[in-house]
């Protein structure tokens, strides 16, 4: 099991296999509702990996498949 699939049974309170907008309590609202894809309100774990791919994605800058201590604190910003 990688580490996501970890993060996100972890954070699946009720062990339903989805993570609702209360399981989430330090993500915003509007990225919640980017991340889930067929309007059901609640994210599957292939909503939530993708989304998460996509966050590494985006703060990786140099595109080298790692997160530098510079990248993390930049896209915490």
């Amino acid at each position: 099991m990688d580490r996501e699939t970890e993060v996100f049974f972890l954070i699946d309170a009720n062990k339903d296999g989805r993570l609702s907008i209360t399981e989430i309590k330090d993500v915003k609202e509007t990225q919640f509702r980017a991340a889930y894809t067929n309007g059901d309100g609640v994210l599957s774990m292939e909503e939530f990996l993708e989304a998460r791919n996509i966050d590494f994605d985006a703060a990786d800058t140099n595109k080298d498949g790692w997160l530098s201590r510079q990248e993390v604190e930049s896209a915490s910003k």
